[in-house]
C-alpha cells in the first residue's frame, strides 16, 4: 500500500487508499466513531472518486525514522512488544480483525508526547494466506538490524522474536512472553548478582552462636546443689574435729 504524508491546519497525516467498498462496513464505523487505545485516529474522505484514510500522525515519529537515529535497548524493544499485544487485545473488543493492524516499521508510530507506540487499523479485504505474517517478519528484521551488539538481553529477545515470527500462526501474547522471559531468567540467574561463596559465607554468619563476656545466672537447682554441698563439707569437717582432736 502506497502512504503520503501530508500537513495540513497544523496537524500532519499519513494518507492511505481504501481498496474495498466501504459502504456499510462496520469495522470503518469502529475506527472512525470510536478512539481506540494504540490505534492511530482515522477519519475518512472521498477525493476525486476514491475513499482515502487519512491518519492523525501529529507530533508522532515513524518506527523507522526512530531506529535510524536510535539503538533499540530491551526496555524499548519489551514496550514495543507489549503495545503490540495491548492493541491487538483492544482491537478484539470492538471485533477488528488483527491482521488488519499493520506491523510495518513504517507504520508504526512512537508518540513523542506519552513515548508510547501507536499502529495503523488498515481496511482492507480480508485474505488468509499460510505462512508468516511479512509485515511482523519485517518488523523482526529492522529491530535486529539496529539492536546494539553489548546489549545481551536485546539480542536475545531480538533473535527469540524473529524465531517466533518465522513460524506459522504466532500470537503476540508468545512474542511479549518470549521478551518478557529473557529479563526474568537473567535477572533470577546473574552471575554478577549471585556468589555462591558469598551465600555460604552469609549463612555461616546467621547460624554461629553468639557470644557473650557476661556468665549467666545460677538456676535455681544449681543453686540447692551448691548450698547441700557447702553442707555436707560442714558436717565432715565438725565429725573429723571432735572425733580426732577434741579427744
Amino acid at each position: 500500500m502506497i502512504y503520503n504524508l501530508k500537513n495540513e491546519l497544523g496537524k500532519t497525516y499519513l494518507i492511505a487508499g481504501i481498496d474495498f467498498e466501504i459502504k456499510d462496513d462496520y469495522r470503518l464505523k469502529m475506527i472512525t466513531e470510536n478512539v481506540i487505545d494504540g490505534l492511530i485516529p482515522i477519519n475518512i474522505r472521498q477525493i476525486d472518486g476514491e475513499k482515502r484514510a487519512y491518519y492523525d500522525v501529529t507530533d508522532k515519529t515513524s518506527l523507522s525514522r526512530f531506529l535510524a537515529h536510535n539503538d533499540p535497548d530491551y526496555n524499548e524493544i519489551r514496550l514495543l512488544i507489549g503495545s503490540i499485544l495491548k492493541v491487538s487485545k483492544v482491537g478484539c473488543e470492538y471485533l477488528l480483525e488483527e491482521s488488519c493492524i499493520s506491523f510495518e516499521p513504517d507504520t508504526i508510530y512512537k508518540n513523542n508526547l506519552t513515548g508510547d507506540y501507536e499502529f495503523l487499523y488498515l481496511p482492507k479485504k480480508i485474505s488468509y494466506e499460510e505462512g508468516p505474517r511479512e509485515d511482523l517478519l519485517n518488523l523482526m528484521n529492522e529491530l535486529i538490524m539496529h539492536i546494539p551488539s553489548d546489549d545481551n538481553d536485546a539480542v536475545k529477545a531480538g533473535y527469540a522474536m524473529y524465531e517466533l515470527a518465522a513460524s506459522e500462526n504466532v500470537s503476540m501474547a508468545s512474542l511479549y512472553e518470549a521478551v518478557d522471559n529473557i529479563k526474568t531468567v537473567t535477572e533470577t540467574f546473574s552471575e554478577d548478582e549471585f556468589s555462591f561463596e558469598d551465600y555460604f559465607e552469609e549463612s555461616s554468619t546467621e547460624h554461629e552462636k553468639p557470644t557473650s563476656k557476661h556468665k549467666r545466672p545460677l538456676m535455681i537447682k544449681e543453686g540447692i546443689c551448691l548450698i547441700l554441698a557447702s553442707a555436707g563439707f560442714i558436717f565432715i569437717g565438725m565429725w573429723l574435729y571432735y572425733g580426732y582432736f577434741a579427744m
